[in-house]
This record gives structure tokens, C-alpha cells and sequence, in this order.
């Protein structure tokens, strides 16, 4: 409560209790001023009263649509990580599928595969991954015939062996692990 009010009613309840003390008035012998006097305040007690509500909901009203516009921008920057990370991992498989016992191109896309882990496979599980890896492999047997998997899995095996190579830590990494399961179970290994 604000300093001013505190003083208002206080001065509010001083009139109430000199009026009602001991001290023998009529309303006959009071004046029109008087009771102005005693009215006013209550008046400017419910105005008062009024425009800290009006304040209060306006207030509210701003901090409700600055969450809402808060939790929107959240909301646009999930959906954009989402096709982000769908489109990189869809070129990571792609990647992988290409990669053939040749080992420059294997230290490639196994550096790739680590990259990739490292920016999206913290916040998901294996099983988000193991989803992207059958929706790409659905889309890929279209094309390229039902051992997609089968060959995916040779190439797949060159790269995390290579990957592991180069980082022994990668094996305990949960970010790394997640997206190497969840391929894995997509293979169905």
C-alpha cells in the first residue's frame, strides 16, 4: 500500500473515532461542510480503491501477454530446431549410405555424425532418432529397393567404428549414444 493511502486512512479513521468518542454530536448541529468533510474521503476511498483494480488488471493483463508472447517465440524456435535437426539428420543418413570402405570419406562423415550428435542428440532419446532413421529409411526403399537397411548398416558400422577411433570417449558420450542407438534400432540391430 502506498504512503499516501496509509496517511488517508488514517486520517479517515481518526474522524470516525472523534466522531464516535465520547464527543456528543447531532447531525442536527452539524454543518453541510462537516459532512462533506466526512464523505470526501470515503468517496476518494472508493476511487481510489477502483483505480488500484483498474492498475492491477492492467498489469496482469501485460505480464499474461508477454508469457504468451514468450512462450510462442519458444515455441517458433522448437519447431525450427525440430525441421533443423529432421533436415540435418536426414543429410547425415544420406551421408552415411554413401560411404564405402573408403576410410577419407568415412573420417568425413564420422566427424559429421559426432557434430550432429553433439547439437541435437542431448535433449532427444534414441527413440526420436530410431523414428527419423525408419522415416528415412521408408522414403529410401522407394528408390532404392528393401536392403537399404542391410547396406546401411556396413556403412553405418564404418563410421562409428571410425568415429570411435578418433574419440574413445564417444562410447560414453549420451548425446552420441542416443543418436547411434536409435539408428542401431532402426536397422534393427
Amino acid at each position: 500500500m502506498k504512503k499516501k493511502n496509509v496517511v488517508l486512512y488514517a486520517g479517515i479513521l481518526s474522524m470516525v473515532m472523534l466522531g464516535g468518542c465520547g464527543a456528543s454530536t447531532s447531525t442536527e448541529n452539524s454543518t453541510p461542510a462537516t459532512q462533506e468533510a466526512t464523505e470526501a474521503p470515503v468517496a476518494d476511498e472508493a476511487t481510489l480503491e477502483n483505480e488500484e483494480k483498474n492498475n492491477s488488471t492492467e498489469v496482469t493483463n501485460e505480464e499474461n501477454a508477454s508469457e504468451e508472447t514468450e512462450i510462442q517465440e519458444e515455441q517458433e524456435e522448437t519447431a525450427d530446431t525440430d525441421a533443423d535437426s529432421h533436415t540435418a539428420f536426414s543429410s547425415l543418413m544420406t551421408e552415411i549410405y554413401e560411404v564405402k570402405t573408403d576410410s577419407a570419406s568415412a573420417e568425413t562423415v564420422a566427424e559429421n555424425l559426432k557434430n550432429y550428435a553433439f547439437t541435437y542428440g542431448e535433449p532427444s532419446s534414441s527413440s526420436a532418432f530410431e523414428t527419423l532413421a525408419n522415416d528415412w529409411f521408408l522414403a529410401m526403399e522407394e528408390t532404392e529397393g528393401n536392403d537399404v537397411r542391410s547396406e546401411f548398416s556396413e556403412c553405418f558400422h564404418t563410421v562409428t567404428s571410425t568415429a570411435q577411433e578418433m574419440d574413445e570417449t564417444l562410447e560414453y558420450d549420451v548425446a552420441y549414444t542416443n543418436v547411434v542407438n536409435g539408428i542401431l534400432g532402426a536397422i534393427g540391430e
